[in-house]
């Protein structure tokens, strides 16, 4: 029987994740990385953050899902959020950042419910970050996929690219750099980053 309030999909992924299941970590990534960058950005982050909140939130779920008598309460996505949240929330604290925080989706109980304009607004998002990432060399395109959805060591990719591991981290964080000014070099890219709700 699968953890109350979730669907039989949810119930697999939180199998998969006990399991370290690559596959349900790259499917979680697809589900639930938007809304987190989405409360990041909204809340004085960068794309940057949004990509370490988001694999500590990874790290949290995972720690929680493998504890003995772990029942799951809320849609997956919803669960990721307020984890997300928080530690976004302590983050911004411990900077000492009196910055308001705006937790625009803080009542929604199944992301399910997000309008159509939030949908919209992440889809776009989306399109704009793959059509910056097209524009990268052919290695960042190899390097950034394989660390963040093929979840490669560094060292793994390094050797894919012949590249020893200090000079595949500088070449990570040169080709992140170039993929987001790359993404703040489009004319709507403003306009994406401030809609709200």
């Amino acid at each position: 029987m699968h953890e109350s309030n979730t669907s039989p999909a949810e119930h697999e992924l939180i199998i998969g994740l006990k399991a370290g299941d690559d596959r349900a970590y790259r499917q979680v990534y697809r589900q639930g990385y938007a809304l987190v960058e989405y409360l990041i950005l909204r809340n004085g982050g960068r794309v940057e953050d949004a990509q370490d909140v988001f694999q500590e939130v990874l790290f949290v779920v995972v720690k929680n899902v493998r504890k003995p008598g772990f029942q799951l309460t809320s849609a997956l996505n919803t669960y990721l959020y307020a984890i997300a949240r928080n530690i976004w929330k302590t983050r911004r604290r411990d900077q000492k950042n009196n910055v308001e925080f705006k937790d625009t989706l803080h009542d929604v109980s199944d992301p399910t419910e997000l309008d159509l304009t939030i949908k919209r607004l992440i889809e776009k998002r989306h399109v704009l970050i793959r059509q910056a990432f097209e524009q990268l060399s052919e290695q960042c395109r190899q390097i950034l996929f394989s660390f963040y959805y093929e979840k490669k060591s560094l060292l793994e990719i390094g050797q894919a690219v012949y590249l020893d591991a200090g000079s595949i981290k500088v070449q990570k964080h040169r080709c992140m750099n170039y993929l987001k000014n790359n993404v703040e070099a489009y004319p709507d890219y403003r306009q994406l980053i401030n809609d709200g709700l």
